[in-house]
Parts: C-alpha cells; structure tokens; sequence
C-alpha cells in the first residue's frame, strides 16, 4: 500500500512546555488548553496557548494525577488532576476557582453539555456546574467507568467495565438517560482490561451508529435505535486504548499493536490495516465529521 504523505505539513509555530504533555483541547476564544507533568515539581501544569502565534496566554500549577484532559465551558476550563479531585479554572486567566474532591480515581475525560461538566469516576457518572457543584449523578454497581463520554439527544454512552475486580471483567457500553440519570441500557462487547486513559472512547456516525474498539482487538459498530452490534471488524492489537475517528463514511481506530485501520461504516468492509510504528499508538489526531 501507498501510504506516502500526500500533503506535506506546514508548522506553523511550535512551544516547548516543561513536562510529559497530555492530549490538549480547544478554548473558546482562538486558544487551546494544555496541561503536561512537571517531573521536577511533580506537579500539572496547565498553559494557554494561542493557537494563531503559539503566545503562551497563562500558565497555572495544579495537583498532578489522573488520565484525563481538559474540557472548555462557559468560560471554565474542567480539568482532572490530583488522582480524584477536578478543578476549575477561568479560561481567560487561569485562576482556580474551585475544587471539587470525587473519592475515586478518575479515567475520564470530561465533556461538557447543557451546562454541565459530565464524566465518569469510579462507579459514578457526575454532572458538574461551573461553581463545582454536583448537580447530577448516577451510581451502577459492579462497574468501572472511563474513556470520553458521549452525549446525544440527552443521552449519555460511556464506556465501562463491569466486575472490574473479578475473574472475567467484561466491556461494556451504557447509555444513561440524563433527564432522569438512570440507566436506559448497556450492551456487552466481550473481555476487557484496565489499560485506558483520556485517549478512550466512542466515536459517533449521523446515520445513528456509534463504534468502539475492543480489547479483543474488534472494532464494533453499534446501531442506537436497535441496541445491537451491526457489525464487528477485526484488526490487530488491543484498540480499547484508541477512540475511534469518524471522517464522511469511513471511522479509524488505531491498535497498541501500531496498526491503523479504516473500515466503511455502511458495509462494515475494511478498507486498509496499515502498520505504522512498533511503539504503538494512542491517540488518533483527525478531524472529524458527525
């Protein structure tokens, strides 16, 4: 296969922040939002960016620990940190303004909607406020949470495994109704492993199908109207640890293997499996269509 660049980019600026830099996000006012591990200070440093010049705008430290990145609402950046808090800091200045302790470690990416901050910690599915208020939660038993949650046509699909600490934990797919944050229903993608992080997650179609990699090394397609399994893909190497992209009618995954998959999202053929890097991959920079 031909897999030559058929662009070649341009940088256009380039920063050099202390620390391991994690996966960044989007502000609201032509920056973005970076936070990275200090290993000298053993602490999260937070910067702002802007994304025309690469200016650094503000620079804020926070307790360092988590698998998760920054989310932009309303003029709050929420931000995991310290294991099992979240802050919140204002976009503009980077002042914290509040924290919020979750007493569980948390693996989730936050995403924002209607207002509220929602992930997933330990068992619980949390919606915060821009004062760091939990104004809304649900609790299943039994399950793990983490990876990016996404929200349509308020519901919530998060990722989870379920009898984390037994014999045979099992991935799985909840859907959570948030007028009411009760369960609406979950469906079971075969065996799973704790190897995720803020990379994790779902990916979504217009066409109503949202795909998820799984442990198992498959790439599943699921139908929201029928609640099934339209059509599962194999690949090679564990894609849990990479959220799929969506790009027109074709999703990507991307395996710890190092392979990059294309697979049609209508036939459910794959279109390429290309192996990349023997250092395997986590996170799949695209953009993307729904």
């Amino acid at each position: 296969m031909d897999n030559r660049m058929l662009v070649s980019p341009v940088i256009e600026w380039v920063s050099t922040p202390n620390g391991v830099a994690r996966v960044p996000t989007s502000g609201t006012d032509s920056n973005i939002i970076l936070h990275t591990y200090d290993r000298f200070t053993k602490e999260y440093v937070v910067f702002s960016y802007n994304s025309n010049t690469g200016k650094q705008i503000w620079s804020t430290y926070l307790p360092a620990g988590g698998y998760a990145s920054p989310i932009v609402g309303e003029g709050i950046v929420y931000i995991p940190c310290g294991y099992t808090q979240i802050c919140g800091l204002n976009e503009k200045t980077g002042e914290r303004l509040w924290t919020r302790e979750l007493h569980s470690r948390n693996r989730s990416t936050p995403v924002f909607y209607d207002g509220l901050a929602y992930l997933g910690v330990g068992n619980r599915i949390y919606g915060i406020n821009h004062e760091g208020n939990i104004e809304k939660e649900s609790i299943l038993k039994g399950v793990l949470f983490y990876g990016n949650p996404l929200i349509i046509n308020d519901c919530l699909y998060i990722l989870g495994d379920s009898n984390p600490t037994g014999n045979k934990s099992m991935l799985n797919v909840f859907s959570i109704d948030l007028s009411t944050m009760e369960l609406s229903w979950k469906l079971e993608l075969g065996p799973a492993a704790m190897i995720s992080c803020d990379s994790s997650g779902l990916a979504f179609h217009h066409s109503g199908l949202i795909f998820v990699g799984g442990f198992d090394g498959y790439l599943r397609c699921i139908d929201l109207k029928e609640k099934t399994i339209k059509w599962a893909v194999e690949g090679k190497g564990i894609l849990t640890r990479s959220k799929p992209v969506v790009k027109d009618d074709t999703v990507y995954v991307n395996s710890l293997s190092g392979y990059i998959m294309a697979v049609d999202i209508l036939t459910g053929k794959r279109k390429f499996n290309q192996f990349l890097s023997p250092e395997g991959m986590w996170l799949f920079c695209a953009s993307s269509n729904s």
